[in-house]
């Protein structure tokens, strides 16, 4: 069963492709289509019926083209998407798709005090989508199946009707007629096919025609003796012009066309004018070669044809080629309607030099509609609006006038630290070790009164204060002493384990390069293209990564209650090239970039974290839990969504360099689905959301002034490339200017 189940799914699969892939083809045909259609309106009495039939020749070969070579002259440059300044950067960065998200963007619901009382509207929206998902699904899953199942039926079934008609015509003899057959040696030498084709009469037909494609018959009914020698020759001159121009050949192609596209109306429209046109030009090629009024007597021969009827039903097969073709009475009497109007011009001989521009028309359809749109230029650098996000590591988004916000990080602890060396080093730039101690002191107090709530933004003029942003910060002083203390060269700090861990690191790089800045600028770039590897930047570093985290086995019990955790991974190897560009390249990487997000800029002291995000938040009901009284409480699970840049900078003793530790997320929705189960006899739904999330973490020096790039190589069904360019500066400050 299992062996049965992966076959079928292998099946479903190449069938999902293939329909996708018929269904681009078509899609660029019918575009094709329509411009061959204004074609033959406007140059209908200039074009031959050859001519014209060869344009719809190349509407059917772009229904089996769903990739084609590129050109400036192809029809696809008319259509071509392009993206507009207020694109958001959700779109205007594509994130790889595996394994990490793309553009995905959806505003943050509007949540009331209590989370739990948003839960009830947000769970029917996300059923509702859920159910639209399903839907979609089904209809995706059942519609390739249609497809292959329509495409088997309308080719197996042609080869079945072909064979059992090719077995019982064995059954009929070569003709013997002498004088058909004097009649067919005229005209093929007329028509100038040497290849020796015999003649069988059978009442399988009702028609002329020409059966096989390497060893070609011509198929007359057994009533054709009855018609005069000038009739016949028409009629052989006729089948000898299929021979000729390898038509067999083309209605095989068209079988394998039609079974592709048997639903496609493209394609019903190309081959009807395809085979209308071939005849006509089939018609010229007899009357051409014949003498006297033909084009009269070709006329009336069609309608002698035309109303002959079978004693008993006939075959109609559609790869032979016949003068009348295998179609439907009412099709049929139409077509030959407008063989019988184009006979008149049949007969005219056209210039060579109508015949050269004529070929050059085709030659251009064939340059526009069989090629698909070139590479668009490189457009200059732009930049948009919407910016994302960027705070240090102590604050969460732009800071607006009052209190500061609290943050818990857990129980405060008194240590004591050894700064001799700091301040030494942060005095070399000071000039004095007193206002060292002050810088210091100053700047150990904000940060730990921005953790724990112990300050308050304010804006310094009317104007910031209109617009709600802080462009201070002043911190409780009772408290800061309390909290931060130094006593000659040994400080004291109440705070947080995780607060001192981040104190030393930044103890470690003052004492290595003192209280400098640096500026760093970030952008995100995406495209189709390696812009890196097009302008010669060669990769320090590549190397696939996978999914390295492991966790330990649940334990403990609450409440009596089970301990349960989950966790979903589909691990796929993650691609990751890094560089290091000079001013220089890094300019001439901007100036090709189209897919730009800038970043605002962001300055740190030496050693600090900063956060860089575009991210939206999305609550979703992941869970249910009921009460001793019955009542059901969701339990919320906000997703973050977008990109997500963790960097620390270090600068090098001599101030020429600068380590830059980056940390990189992306994440993306990629759907939301539904379970419904019963909980406690009582029928419940929860929310199911897909998230796709990646994390890259560099660690590496560059120069100062120079750049990092991080490059995301597309895999499996991505296409686009993704980048990040990080560029840190070292701001030097005077005495003068700190003062």
């Amino acid at each position: 069963m299992n062996g049965f189940e992966s076959l079928f799914a292998a099946i479903l699969s190449w069938s999902e492709e293939a329909l996708g892939l018929a269904i681009d083809a078509g899609a660029l045909a019918g575009l094709l289509a329509i411009v061959v259609l204004a074609v033959n309106i406007c140059f209908r009495r200039w074009l031959s019926a050859r001519q014209m039939s060869l344009l719809w020749g190349l509407v059917l070969l772009r229904l089996v083209l769903p990739v084609a070579p590129s050109s400036s002259l192809s029809l696809q440059n008319v259509l071509r998407f392009t993206e507009t300044e207020n694109s958001p950067p959700s779109q205007i960065l594509d994130l790889p798709e595996a394994p990490y998200g793309g553009g995905y963007s959806q505003p943050l619901p509007a949540l009331a005090a209590n989370p739990y009382s948003s839960a009830p509207a947000a769970l029917p929206a996300a059923a509702a989508a859920s159910e639209l998902s399903t839907i979609e699904d089904w209809i995706s899953a059942i519609l390739p199946l249609v497809w292959l199942i329509g495409a088997l039926t309308t080719f197996l079934g042609a080869i079945i009707v072909h064979g059992a008609f090719y077995w019982r015509l064995k059954k009929n003899a070569a003709c013997e007629d002498q004088r058909l057959l004097n009649l067919w040696e005229t005209c093929r030498q007329k028509g100038g096919v040497r290849k020796n084709i015999a003649i069988v009469m059978t009442d399988l037909i009702e028609q002329p025609a020409i059966l096989g494609l390497f060893r070609p018959k011509l198929l007359l009914p057994v009533d054709a003796a009855e018609l005069d020698d000038r009739q016949l020759r028409m009629i052989m001159l006729h089948e000898l012009a299929h021979v000729r121009r390898w038509h067999i050949a083309a209605n095989w192609a068209l079988l394998f066309i039609r079974a592709i596209h048997w639903w496609n109306p493209v394609y019903w429209l190309a081959a009807a004018r395809f085979q209308n046109l071939r005849e006509q030009s089939c018609d010229a090629f007899a009357i051409q070669r014949m003498e006297g009024e033909s084009s009269r007597e070709y006329g009336e021969l069609l309608l002698t044809l035309i109303r002959r009827q079978h004693s008993r039903p006939a075959w109609r097969v559609v790869l032979p080629a016949s003068i009348l073709g295998f179609v439907s009475s009412f099709f049929r009497k139409r077509a030959v309607r407008n063989r019988i109007k184009a006979l008149p011009a049949a007969g005219v001989t056209r210039s060579r030099w109508h015949a050269a521009a004529a070929a050059a028309l085709v030659a251009l359809a064939a340059a526009c509609g069989l090629t698909d749109a070139s590479t668009p230029e490189p457009a200059p650098e732009r930049s948009f609006d919407r910016l994302p996000q960027a705070s240090h590591d102590w604050s969460e988004g732009l800071a607006k006038p009052g209190p500061a916000p609290k943050m818990d990080f857990g129980p405060l602890v008194t240590r004591n630290y050894d700064i001799e060396k700091a301040l030494k080093r942060i005095a070399e730039d000071a000039r004095s070790e007193e206002k060292a101690r002050e810088e210091l002191k100053c700047h150990l107090t904000l940060w730990l009164g921005a953790i724990y709530g112990h300050g308050r933004f304010f804006a310094s003029d009317a104007e910031h204060a209109k617009s709600g942003i802080a462009d201070a910060f002043q911190v409780d002083q009772q408290w800061a002493n309390e909290c931060v203390s130094l006593d000659g060269t040994t400080l004291t700090v109440k705070a947080s384990l995780n607060a001192h861990a981040e104190l030393t690191r930044n103890l470690a790089a003052w004492e290595q390069s003192g209280l400098a800045q640096i500026c760093v600028e970030t952008r995100f770039i995406s495209g189709p293209q390696d812009i890196a590897s097009a302008m010669g930047i060669s990769w320090r570093y590549l190397e696939a990564f996978a999914d390295d985290d492991r966790e330990e086995l649940p334990s403990g019990i609450s409440h009596d209650m089970p301990v349960v955790r989950a966790k979903a991974v589909v691990e796929d190897y993650l691609p990751i090239a890094v560089a290091s560009l000079n001013e220089k390249q890094a300019k001439a990487l901007l100036d090709r970039v189209t897919n730009l997000l800038q970043a605002p800029k962001v300055t740190l002291f030496n050693g600090q974290r900063a956060i860089v995000l575009d991210q939206t938040q999305t609550p979703f009901v992941v869970g249910i839990q009921e009460r001793q009284s019955g009542a059901q409480d969701p339990k919320i699970a906000v997703i973050d969504e977008g990109i997500k840049l963790n960097l620390r900078t270090i600068l090098s003793p001599d101030a020429a360099r600068v380590q830059l530790e980056a940390r990189i997320e992306l994440s993306k929705i990629k759907r939301v689905g539904t379970v419904s189960t019963m909980l406690n006899g009582k029928p419940t739904k929860i929310q199911i959301p897909r998230v796709k999330r990646c994390r890259i973490d560099v660690s590496s020096e560059v120069d100062d002034g120079h750049s990092l790039l991080i490059g995301c190589i597309p895999a499996y069904e991505q296409k686009k490339f993704f980048y990040v360019l990080v560029t840190p500066r070292n701001l030097v400050l005077t005495a003068d200017e700190t003062d």
